[in-house]
């Protein structure tokens, strides 16, 4: 008998089995790590503008009667006009 209480024989199949499990097992962790890389999915972010409605508080003014004049057809256009600026001032 040995020093550790084995016989040569048995010794060395311990140490092959030993070897050939460290060797799978390394093999293992390296195919693993390689494998941890390829499985991670690629990530696209787009950024979108996105509008809010937004409540407008502006009042229109009063219509103006139309009858058929210069004058009404010239207060019309005034009115419209106004209508439009607070448009564009509600979206602005």
């Amino acid at each position: 008998m040995h020093k550790n209480g084995l016989k040569g024989g048995k010794r060395i199949k311990l140490i092959q089995l030993v070897r050939d499990s460290l060797f799978t097992a390394f093999l293992t962790l390296f195919v693993l790590s390689f494998s941890a890389c390829a499985s991670k999915p690629i990530v696209k972010i787009q950024t979108q503008e996105v509008f809010i409605p937004v409540k407008c508080n502006l009042e229109l003014p009063p219509k103006p009667q139309e009858n058929g004049s210069f004058e009404s057809h010239k207060a019309l256009s005034k009115y419209y006009l106004e209508v439009e600026q607070i448009a564009k001032d509600c979206t602005q």
